[in-house]
């Protein structure tokens, strides 16, 4: 019952706020494991107690920064030797570590949590706050939360930024447009089990030669959205790029024979 829920936290609170002072005590003498083990308990505390006394949620914040001698040390083992970021080396030696598929979609969900600005590259800041965020900070964690990525796209509106975010990720920052075997990767990575006529949509795709811009690469989403499968409701009036009004033309042959 809610009283005697309401009995049991009165009861607790007091015991967990006395284990939290004492895990957050430091003695030189403890040994290395002894610590380990005394922030453990502190974040299992602050983790059971943050649902039943709001006034404790910064507690949370301060264990989080428990983890930032693990982020910084995941960081220096994979960043380049000459320079104060990840590159594409240490990207790929952090996949084949901890067993992830460099090419799988978590990846690029990966470098859009990270809020990173290059393809394969990630800053201090953008690991160090990435990490955090993510509540994550050795290798197991890190490989479990990858692995775990896809469900934060399963919203539409989330979707919606992540496939926005892909393109900027993605471009040449000197253009402004996506090279178009870029964008064909993308399309295949991103929109598989989402577009009803993606493998169409590439085999499209293999007869034009030039870049893609943003407007066509953004309103492709909001096509693949709103037209039905059949197109019975696409209306070629309407402000759609000449790329998707050639591609229903497209369709429409290969659909009828």
């Amino acid at each position: 019952t809610l009283l005697t829920r309401r009995g049991c936290v009165s009861f607790f609170l007091p015991t967990l706020r006395l284990l939290l002072r004492l895990c957050h005590t430091r003695s030189p003498a403890l040994d290395s494991d002894k610590h380990r083990t005394r922030n453990h308990i502190s974040y299992l505390v602050v983790i059971t107690v943050e649902a039943t006394n709001p006034t404790l949620m910064p507690i949370k914040k301060l264990f989080r920064k428990d983890r930032l001698s693990g982020i910084n040390a995941l960081f220096d083992r994979y960043k380049d030797s000459d320079a104060d970021e990840i590159g594409p080396v240490g990207v790929m030696k952090m996949c084949d570590e901890l067993e992830i598929n460099p090419l799988d979609i978590n990846m690029l969900i990966f470098a859009w949590v990270l809020r990173a600005h290059a393809p394969c590259r990630f800053s201090r800041e953008e690991w160090t706050s990435g990490l955090q965020g993510l509540e994550v900070g050795s290798g197991e964690e890190l490989k479990a939360k990858i692995a775990s990525l896809g469900k934060l796209i399963e919203d539409e509106v989330d979707f919606r930024n992540f496939y926005v975010f892909a393109f900027a990720y993605n471009k040449d920052p000197d253009q402004k447009s996506l090279p178009l075997d870029t964008a064909k990767a993308l399309w295949g990575l991103i929109l598989e089990g989402r577009f009803e006529h993606l493998a169409l949509w590439l085999e499209f795709l293999e007869t034009k030669t030039h870049s893609i811009p943003k407007d066509t690469y953004v309103l492709l989403l909001e096509f693949v959205y709103s037209i039905n499968s059949d197109f019975t409701n696409y209306d070629e009036n309407s402000a759609w790029p000449v790329m998707i009004d050639e591609f229903v033309e497209f369709a429409h042959e290969r659909m009828s024979k």
